[in-house]
């Protein structure tokens, strides 16, 4: 899953590098205080050039298997809150990310790892900069992720990309039955790999344009807009009551029990 630069929207700039002035009302100038710069790291198993990464952790269910900060640890804490990890073994590892370090200030990710397309990593900003709820938000956004894009969904020997009358996802083609194939069928018919690879720099902005998106962010392609949709249903207490795109699409998760089972769940967490 391509990395979630949502500058509050944005899965993001440049950070922790610092000096600290201390004034001092008796002395001429401050003084000058220099602080290290964080060291990030390159891990095999992530293939995401988008992450300042500062550290990996193995994890099994809920429980980092690894000696980890406790400020990192509360965000991974957080997330299994939200998300009922015990339910998705795939999920092996937690990365802890810098968002304004990471280049489009990535504040989540989730993906395949490089190493074994089965198993997944979450990765997530540690660094405080984001609100409590952006973060809860960037989770259940990421969950959503997971949820449509899982080898379950689509299969990895799927293939099918040259003939795909849908986007395709790491060439393969959504089957029919899946979360995304009902949702590219219903919200985004005949939007293909071609049409993806040729739209313009504004195609993004004149699809938010027209109101049927949940967010800017949401429209800049399918993948985003399920993920984007996923994260509001979520949240959203009150059952959408219009007649427009938008309600169609928070309606679009209802039909299946399992995934009101997660939206209970994460709901449950957000009300504590």
């Amino acid at each position: 899953m391509p990395s979630n630069p949502r500058a509050s929207v944005a899965s993001v700039s440049i950070l922790l590098t610092a000096l600290m002035l201390a004034g001092c009302a008796a002395a001429a100038t401050p003084d000058v205080i220099e602080t290290s710069a964080p060291s990030f790291i390159t891990d095999d198993r992530i293939a995401d050039d988008a992450l300042a990464i500062l550290g990996v952790y193995e994890v099994d269910g809920t429980d980092v298997v690894a000696e980890i900060d406790p400020a990192y640890e509360a965000v991974w804490t957080r997330f299994t809150e939200l998300v009922d990890v015990t339910q998705w073994p795939q999920i092996t590892l937690f990365v802890a990310l810098d968002r304004d370090a990471s280049p489009g200030g990535t504040e989540g990710a989730v993906g395949p790892l490089a190493t074994d397309p089965s198993l997944y990593y979450v990765a997530l900003d540690v660094t405080g900069v984001e609100p409590a709820a952006e973060l809860d938000s960037t989770m259940i956004h990421e969950f959503g992720h997971l949820v449509t894009l899982n080898p379950g969904q689509i299969p990895l020997d799927i293939g099918g990309a040259d003939t795909c009358e849908v986007i395709t996802y790491n060439d393969r083609c959504p089957p029919e039955g899946s979360y995304l194939r009902a949702w590219l069928d219903e919200f985004w018919p005949g939007y293909v790999d071609s049409e993806a690879d040729s739209e313009g720099d504004t195609a993004a902005a004149d699809r938010f344009a027209t109101g049927d998106f949940v967010t800017e962010y949401a429209a800049k392609n399918p993948l985003e807009d399920v993920a984007e949709t996923f994260d509001a249903w979520v949240r959203e207490k009150s059952e959408p009551a219009g007649s427009g795109v938008v309600d169609d699409k928070l309606r679009f998760f209802d039909s299946y029990p399992e995934i009101v089972e997660l939206k209970q769940h994460a709901q449950a967490a957000l009300a504590g």
